[in-house]
């Protein structure tokens, strides 16, 4: 690393002149993280990976730095900055239209680079489609882009604005039914399930085999959005999601969630509480969800006061059934 004079040095070139393309350039891997030569050149990137690429640069300037980057461990370190900024150039009249080609290409290396797994947004999505002239071509990106993800943030700002259109859900849901054995798609349709019901017009079967618990229990969540499920299927699905995500709230909500959005109205549903019930831990906010959902459930059921004979059991007033029925 050198010595502590060195940093002073190094401290006072930065605030002198600024850190430089040949400081980014010459951080390869053997000089990670702190090169010895750092008073004269060099700059400890993890440091401000989030701060040296920013939306006023141009698409030319963003693949110019990219291809400056001298190693792994550089293209690791600003890989899912790369993709947020290239899949979001839409937003920003400064990046030109003129460079889709190289803009993959680059796109493409980015997600090669991930070393760990990222948060999607709805303007990356859009934003990966949209660089393509043909919007299928986009699902082989958008499928390894989904093994590296660990969820799809959705404020409610971009739930109700032009970033979460239909277009989109609708495009990724028709490629679904057209590709369902892509692991990384099928992850990208499950943590949409979330917040948006999907309709399959057929039911998938989908193997449960990865090293990735991720993948798993996305699969998992897509298994129990499609039609038919069965009170056998809801219990071996609930069983085999709670080992493995039983001790994440977080998670446990974004199961409960899609739940709400696609099975509210199968009959299964009571025996799927009762599982969800007595395993999940005794977390309030994941307790309170499930109570909700029971309560939603109480209020759909038809109380059958129709039946006499269920009328004169509860002492009703006769009369008063004359009335309302």
């Amino acid at each position: 690393f050198g010595e502590y004079q060195y940093w002073i040095k190094a401290e006072k070139r930065w605030n002198n002149r600024g850190i430089t393309l040949e400081d980014v350039s010459y951080m390869s891997d053997e000089k990670w993280p702190i090169p010895r030569e750092i008073a004269q050149v060099g700059f400890p990137l993890e440091a401000l990976h989030h701060s040296l690429i920013h939306r006023d640069m141009t698409s030319s300037e963003l693949i110019y730095f990219w291809r400056l980057l001298p190693g792994k461990k550089s293209k690791a370190c600003f890989a899912s900055r790369m993709i947020y900024e290239l899949s979001e150039s839409y937003r920003y009249p400064k990046r030109k239209n003129n460079f889709h080609l190289e803009e993959i290409e680059i796109l493409s290396e980015a997600v090669d680079n991930l070393q760990s797994k990222i948060t999607l947004t709805p303007g990356i999505l859009k934003g990966v489609i949209s660089l393509f002239k043909k919007p299928s071509e986009s699902i082989e990106i958008l499928n390894r882009l989904g093994m590296k993800t660990r969820k799809i943030e959705i404020s409610d700002r971009d739930f109700h604005s032009q970033e979460w259109t239909e277009k989109t859900t609708a495009f990724i849901e028709s490629e679904f039914n057209q590709n369902p054995t892509l692991d990384g798609l099928q992850s990208i349709v499950a943590m949409m399930a979330v917040t948006h019901r999907f309709s399959f017009p057929h039911r998938t079967v989908l193997d449960h085999i990865s090293k990735d618990s991720d993948i798993v229990k996305n699969k998992y969540i897509l298994e129990m959005c499609q039609p038919g499920i069965t009170e056998s299927t809801f219990s071996y699905i609930a069983d085999s999601y709670l080992k493995i995500n039983s001790n994440d709230p977080e998670d446990l909500g974004q199961f409960i969630a899609v739940f709400k959005n696609h099975l509210m109205d199968n009959i299964a549903v009571a025996k799927f509480l009762e599982i969800l019930w007595s395993k999940v831990p005794s977390e309030p906010k994941v307790k309170d969800q499930i109570i909700e959902l029971a309560t939603t459930l109480l209020s759909q059921k038809t109380s059958n006061l129709c039946d006499e004979k269920i009328w004169a059991n509860l002492d009703l007033p006769s009369e008063l059934r004359k009335i309302l029925i």
